[in-house]
């Protein structure tokens, strides 16, 4: 399964959940990102600079599907963050 993934200050990423290491475009040289599924309900991306895990982003969707907890950690700053995002209906 591939994705694309792309931040609002332009960095992007085009891989495959498979874990493995993706050129991070936009930003910093040496920097890359990897994708991979740890449960059904669950995704990390890990943001590695030269060889480095500098941040790892945790998605989990509920049992219900109703929100999604997202966690970010970043190891330069020493900075976690804990998202929760609720589902809505479309107007």
């Amino acid at each position: 399964m591939g994705f694309n993934w792309t931040q609002g200050d332009g960095r992007s990423a085009d891989g495959r959940l498979d874990a493995q290491e993706y050129p991070l475009q936009g930003y910093l040289q040496g920097a890359s990102v990897s994708l991979n599924r740890l449960q059904p309900d669950m995704l990390q991306l890990n943001r590695i600079l030269n060889g480095e895990l500098v941040e790892i982003m945790r998605a989990k969707v509920s049992d219900d599907g109703q929100t999604m907890i997202l966690s970010q950690t970043d190891w330069v700053c020493q900075a976690k963050t804990i998202y929760t995002l609720k589902k809505q209906n479309a107007s």
